[in-house]
C-alpha cells in the first residue's frame, strides 16, 4: 500500500491529483490537523469516490479530532449516498482567483481529451455536474478560509504606577539594577571653531624728534659723552646722543686790558646729533633752548639746541592685548563646547541619550591673528576642540526599570507599553551628587500601567477555525479583562468561522485606567 503525506492546504483537486498515477492496488493518506479537507465530509467522499475510479482502496488516517470523526462517519454511510464525480485528468474550468476575488464558474462541457477513454458505465451526460460540484467545492474553501476575517478588541482595566529613581550613569560599567547603576559609553568627536573681537588694548605711536646741539666744557680737561647720554630740556622732555662725542677743555685767554685781574676762557664746544627719547610733537622745540646733561653739573657742562629739533608726532592706536587673548578664548570655549555637544547629539543613535551637563573639551589647537602686541582693531581666535560626552542606551534604562519595579507587579499582570512615559533630569555636581564625563547621577521618574497579561499569539491559536460563539466564549474566559468585542466579516450564511490562517486575525486591546 502506498502512504501519501498531505500538506495542510491540499484540497479535493489536489489531492486526486496525486492519485492520478498511483501503480498500486490501495492508499494511505495522512492528513494532517487543520487540513481543509475536513471542512466537510463531501471532501472526503469525493477523493474516496474517485479513487475508486481510479482502482484504488483510499484509507484515510490522522490526528485531527474533526478529521477522525468525519472518518467514522464515512465508514458509518459505507458508500450508500450518491455525490458528483469529477472526471479523470481534469480540473475545474476556473480563472485563477486573485486575492478578494469570487471564482468564476463556467459549466460547459469541457473538449474531450486526448487519449481518454469512458469506462463502462460512465455516463458523460454527469460532467456538468461534476463539474459544478467541484466547482462548489472550491468556492466553499475559498469563502470559508480566504475571504473571512476576524477582530477581537479586548478591554482592560489598568493601574497607573509612578515611580522615581536616583540612578547612576558609569562608562563601561555593567548595568546592576541593585546597585542602580546604569551602563554609560563616551562618544567623542573633534570640532574647528573660530571667534572674532574688537582689540581694547591701547598704544601711542608716531615719530621721534631729531636735531642737532652743541655741548660746552667749562673744565680744564676734555670729556668724552657716550653714545645714549641724556640731555634734558624739562624734566619731561629728554633726548639722547646718536653718537659718542668729546667735548675739548677751556682755553684760557689774555686778560682784558681794562680788567688785568679778570680771567677770559673760551668754552671747549662740541656739535652732537640728538634724537626724542619717544614719539610726539612735544620734543619739537626751537634752536637756542638750554639744556642739561645727565649726570653733571650746569657749572661744568650745558650744552644748547644748534639747530630747531623737529619731526616728533604721535597718534594712539588699538592694540591685541593679553586681556583681548584671555577673553576671546573664554567666549569661543563655551561657543566650541556648545556646537560639540550638538555634534555628539548628531552623532549619536536614536536610541542613545546624551547626558546635559556632562560633555568635556579639550583645547586641541589654538591660534591667535594677529598676534600679542601686534596693531589691530580686530582679533581672531581659530580653534580645534575635542570633546566627549556620557551617553546611554533608552534600551537598557528600561530594562533596569523594569527590574527596580517588578515587584509591584502583580502576578498575571504586566507592566504595559503603551502610555509609558520617562523623564530623565541631571542631577549636576554637588556634594550629594555627580556629573562629569564618565560618571552621572540623573532621576528617573516612570509613570506607565499596570494591566493583564494579554498573549495575542495564545489567543489568536485558540480562536482559529472557532465559531463566533465558541470564539465569545473564549474571549469571555480570559482572565483580568473589563470586555471585549468580537467581529467576523463580511457575514456569510454557513460560513461562519473563524478563519484558520493567524495573519487573518487581529488582536487589539484597548487600556482603560480603573477610576
Amino acid at each position: 500500500m502506498t502512504k501519501i503525506e498531505l500538506e495542510i492546504h491540499d484540497d479535493v483537486i489536489s489531492t486526486l491529483n496525486k492519485l492520478r498515477n498511483i501503480n498500486d492496488s490501495g492508499v494511505e493518506l495522512e492528513i494532517p490537523d487543520g487540513s481543509v479537507l475536513f471542512e466537510n465530509i463531501l471532501n472526503l467522499k469525493l477523493i474516496e469516490t474517485r479513487a475508486q475510479k481510479f482502482g484504488l482502496t483510499v484509507h484515510f488516517s490522522t490526528t485531527d479530532e474533526v478529521g477522525n470523526n468525519l472518518i467514522s462517519q464515512l465508514d458509518e454511510k459505507g458508500g450508500t449516498a450518491q455525490y458528483a464525480e469529477v472526471p479523470a485528468q481534469e480540473t475545474p474550468a476556473t480563472a485563477p482567483l486573485s486575492k478578494g476575488a469570487l471564482p468564476k464558474l463556467h459549466l460547459t462541457i469541457p473538449a474531450p481529451i486526448k487519449g481518454f477513454k469512458f469506462r463502462p458505465g460512465f455516463n458523460v451526460k454527469y460532467v456538468p455536474a461534476g463539474l459544478f460540484v467541484a466547482l462548489i467545492i472550491v468556492l466553499i474553501y475559498y469563502l470559508g478560509n480566504k475571504i473571512p476575517k476576524a477582530s477581537a478588541k479586548i478591554v482592560i482595566d489598568s493601574q497607573p504606577l509612578t515611580r522615581s529613581i536616583t540612578i547612576r550613569v558609569k562608562k563601561d560599567a555593567p548595568s546592576d539594577p541593585d546597585q542602580k547603576i546604569l551602563r554609560g559609553t563616551n562618544v567623542q568627536v573633534t570640532t574647528d571653531d573660530s571667534m572674532e573681537a574688537a582689540t581694547t588694548g591701547e598704544k601711542i605711536v608716531g615719530k621721534k624728534a631729531k636735531g642737532t646741539v652743541t655741548i660746552y666744557n667749562k673744565t680744564d680737561a676734555d670729556k668724552e659723552f657716550k653714545k645714549g647720554t641724556v640731555v634734558i630740556y624739562d624734566e619731561n622732555t629728554r633726548y639722547v646722543l646718536n653718537d659718542t662725542v668729546t667735548a675739548p677743555k677751556r682755553v684760557e685767554q689774555p686778560p682784558d686790558p681794562s680788567d688785568p685781574t679778570k680771567q677770559v676762557f673760551d668754552l671747549g664746544e662740541v656739535d652732537a646729533d640728538v634724537t626724542a627719547e619717544d614719539v610726539g610733537d612735544k620734543y619739537n622745540i626751537d634752536s637756542g633752548k638750554d639744556l642739561n646733561i645727565k649726570g653733571y653739573k650746569s657749572s661744568e657742562f650745558t650744552a644748547k639746541t644748534k639747530t630747531s629739533i623737529g619731526g616728533g608726532s604721535s597718534k594712539k592706536v588699538k592694540i591685541v592685548s593679553a586681556d583681548d587673548q584671555t577673553n576671546l578664548a573664554k567666549a569661543l570655549l563655551t561657543q566650541s563646547t556648545d556646537k560639540a555637544t550638538k555634534a555628539l547629539e548628531d552623532k549619536i543613535g536614536g536610541t542613545q541619550k546624551l547626558i546635559s551637563g556632562s560633555v568635556m573639551t579639550t583645547v586641541v589647537k589654538q591660534t591667535y591673528t594677529p598676534e600679542l602686541g601686534a596693531e589691530s582693531d580686530k582679533l581672531t581666535l581659530n580653534n580645534t576642540v575635542s570633546a566627549e560626552g556620557l551617553v546611554y542606551l533608552t534600551s537598557d534604562l528600561n530594562t533596569v526599570l523594569d527590574k527596580l519595579v517588578e515587584g509591584l507587579v502583580p502576578e498575571g499582570f504586566t507592566l504595559s507599553d503603551k502610555d509609558r512615559e520617562v523623564k530623565v533630569e541631571v542631577l549636576g555636581n554637588s556634594t550629594s551628587s555627580i556629573l562629569t564625563s564618565t560618571e552621572a547621577d540623573i532621576q528617573v521618574t516612570l509613570k506607565a500601567f499596570v494591566v493583564p497579561n494579554i498573549n495575542a499569539d495564545q489567543i489568536k491559536k485558540e480562536l482559529m477555525g472557532k465559531t463566533p460563539k465558541e470564539a465569545e466564549r473564549i474571549l469571555g474566559s480570559i482572565r483580568n479583562i473589563k470586555t471585549y468585542e468580537f467581529k467576523l466579516s463580511p457575514s456569510i450564511p454557513f460560513f461562519q468561522r473563524v478563519p484558520k490562517d493567524p495573519r487573518r486575525i487581529s488582536i487589539e486591546t484597548e487600556i482603560k485606567e480603573s477610576q
